[in-house]
């Protein structure tokens, strides 16, 4: 169910981010709007109407910068929401020569186990996703 519906929602995330804040555009049949410059240090300050119904965590691939960003777009995330990590399991270094810190797989499974109270994992994300709906604040 949850791969039909997103099917196809990365390319289209994507092109997205490329808009200009505070332009609307149609995705999926609803409307969304894109917003840039909520601070990182004062997500809070974004208010209610600043909640979202999808985070795509697609960035650095360094686990520190995944956690923080993780962290943050699960704040502004509705409940219900769905958040995709892309990249499970990218690396740098070759095979068996990983440096962990290299890797977002340890950040995203630390998000995931601190906040599984807060969280249902969605089952049958494309191999190297993962796939979370917001359960609770």
């Amino acid at each position: 169910m949850w791969r039909r519906q997103l099917g196809g929602c990365r390319s289209k995330v994507r092109s997205q981010h490329c808009s200009r804040q505070g332009q609307t555009r149609e995705l999926n049949g609803s409307e969304n709007q894109i917003r840039f410059g909520v601070s990182p240090r004062q997500p809070h300050r974004a208010g209610p109407s600043w909640r979202y119904d999808i985070a795509y965590v697609d960035g650095s691939h360094q686990a520190p910068d995944v956690l923080i960003d993780s962290v943050l777009a699960f704040k502004l995330l509705r409940v219900g929401g769905i958040m995709v990590f892309d990249d499970y399991l990218w690396h740098m270094e070759a095979a068996g020569k990983q440096d962990l810190v290299n890797m977002p797989k340890l950040a995203i499974d630390a998000f995931i186990n601190i906040n599984i109270r807060k969280l249902n994992i969605i089952a049958g994300a494309p191999l190297g996703q993962i796939y979370i709906a917001k359960a609770s604040d």
